[in-house]
């Protein structure tokens, strides 16, 4: 009967000295040293970087930028700090979220990288060591793994380990989008100390913020937001939204002919094409005699949780 008992203890005892042993991932650039964009223009705090593995055996490279964001698959993000001219941040790897891909041991790179509307500027490293480790060392590194950007060498960009004449520098990509930025993240760093619900409007320049986000304006500068031209082509109205892709939002285009009765879907729009730069759909009726008067409006929407 005493034996019960020990076998209880020995269990709880297992478990605590497993949760104790989680792996400590320090990622990080020392600063304040000079960042720069492909253009030679200082690092901004529009950067995000991010920590992940690509999945499916993936490996990225010059020539595949339109996939990569397909296949990345996050563990963290951080801000760029403009003032200190750094990024740094700690992951902890446990039981809980060391899931697939992550359980394959894959090779962990960090992806830095600022969106934009027809172009971004992008950065990807790692050193050869970098792999992703399991929960429990064997034993794990006492000290946690220090992930140093000034150790690592770029896949795309440049990286000065002597940090002369800078250290980090992007470079341009277009055609291809950056990994997305939810609406929770942006609204925690464009939003902070100003009304951030998505119908505000904390510039008062008549974009809320949800179109801010669509558009990848900034909404506490009051400005005008970019166009959005309708042409005809063919005899059918077409737009163009400039938006940004890797802004996860739900954007339906709708029709009318009396600006009352409001049409969407594919019985009424066709998308012409859906790239980074833009998203290109078209009225599928004609303007002609019997149909005078058309017009087209932009429907944006939160996704749902």
């Amino acid at each position: 009967m005493k034996a019960r008992p020990g076998w209880i203890l020995l269990g709880v005892s297992w478990w605590v000295g497993a949760a104790c042993h989680a792996e400590q991932i320090y990622w990080y650039s020392v600063g304040p040293i000079s960042n720069l964009t492909s253009g030679g223009a200082a690092m901004t705090a529009g950067f995000s970087f991010e920590l992940g593995v690509f999945k499916d055996g993936f490996v990225p490279g010059s020539a595949n930028t339109a996939d990569w964001a397909a296949k990345w698959v996050p563990a963290q993000r951080s801000t760029y700090n403009q003032a200190l001219q750094r990024f740094d941040n700690q992951f902890t790897v446990t039981v809980a979220n060391h899931v697939a891909p992550f359980t394959q041991d894959p090779a962990a790179y960090v992806w830095g990288f600022q969106g934009g509307v027809a172009s971004c500027e992008w950065i990807l490293f790692r050193k050869d060591d970098w792999t992703w480790p399991a929960p429990v060392g064997s034993p794990p590194n006492p000290n946690g793994l220090s992930w140093n950007a000034a150790h690592a060498t770029a896949v795309l960009g440049s990286i000065h380990a002597s940090g002369s004449p800078f250290l980090m520098q992007s470079a341009a990509v277009t055609n291809a989008a950056s990994p997305p930025t939810t609406w929770q993240q942006w609204q925690a760093v464009e939003l902070a100390g100003v009304a951030n619900g998505p119908n505000d409007d904390p510039d008062h320049d008549g974009t809320n913020n949800l179109l801010e986000f669509v558009f990848g304006t900034p909404p506490k500068q009051a400005g005008a937001p970019p166009q959005t031209p309708v042409t005809r082509v063919n005899g059918h109205l077409q737009i163009t939204i400039p938006r940004r892709i890797d802004h996860p939002v739900v954007l339906t285009v709708e029709v009318s002919s009396d600006l009352t009765h409001w049409n969407a879907g594919v019985m009424f729009t066709e998308t012409i094409s859906n790239s980074p730069a833009a998203l290109v759909v078209r009225d599928k009726t004609s303007l002609s005699p019997a149909n005078p008067r058309r017009f087209m409006r932009l429907k944006s929407e939160l996704p749902a949780p």
